[in-house]
């Protein structure tokens, strides 16, 4: 991921430092009943006034935006896979094409092993590559792939596990390698302008 130069009006390292946070945060556990129960992390509005110690009107504005930008899933209050790419980044100097290349041979047999398990609900439907390496740079700042799951395909619907799953494959993914840069189809919706080139299934 190359960080924009303003994520919600702010400076995209400060917001990329407090979705760390909330990522490297302890489990809290509820012990009230027989047996322990997690308790959910939320990015509430709250949560994001504390951590940049921000006003109320400006927690405000700024939570809405990290929603609109597609940071924070406006109904779970959790990062989205955007979300989760930015609090895995860390400045990195750019690789070469080459090095580019075999990374996305990784994630292609990563999807290989995802799909090969069986009677699995959550399948890796597509992934198609945009941006510098897919417009043949000799060097590139990341791997921007468009990752597609099955769980809206379903007839049945995605149920909260499935999209816990996703969550779980998501970060599966951005554990590769920091230079791998995942983005959603609805994130796709947002790049109308991009070259996509499908990459898989593998043609």
């Amino acid at each position: 991921m190359i960080l924009p130069p303003v994520i919600a009006t702010l400076d995209p390292r400060r917001v990329r430092d407090m979705f760390k946070a909330f990522n490297e945060a302890d489990t809290e556990y509820d012990w009230s009943g027989e047996a322990p129960k997690v308790v959910p992390r939320r990015m509430t509005r709250t949560y994001v006034r504390d951590e940049l110690n921000l006003s109320d009107a400006k927690a405000d504005e700024v939570h809405r935006s990290l929603i609109e930008e597609g940071w924070i899933d406006a109904e779970r209050l959790c990062p989205t896979h955007q979300g989760m790419g930015l609090a895995n980044h860390v400045d990195l100097p750019r690789i070469s094409r080459e090095e580019g290349l075999e990374l996305v041979e990784r994630v292609l047999d990563w999807a290989d092993r995802v799909n090969a398990v069986e009677n699995s609900r959550v399948r890796i439907k597509s992934i198609e590559l945009y941006g510098s390496l897919e417009r043949g740079a000799a060097d590139i700042g990341d791997v921007d792939i468009v990752v597609a799951f099955n769980t809206m395909d379903r007839d049945d619907g995605p149920l909260p596990e499935d999209m816990d799953r996703e969550d779980e494959l998501a970060a599966e993914l951005t554990a590769i390698s920091p230079y791998i840069s995942p983005a959603t189809e609805l994130d796709k919706l947002g790049m109308p302008h991009a070259n996509y080139r499908p990459i898989y299934p593998r043609p």
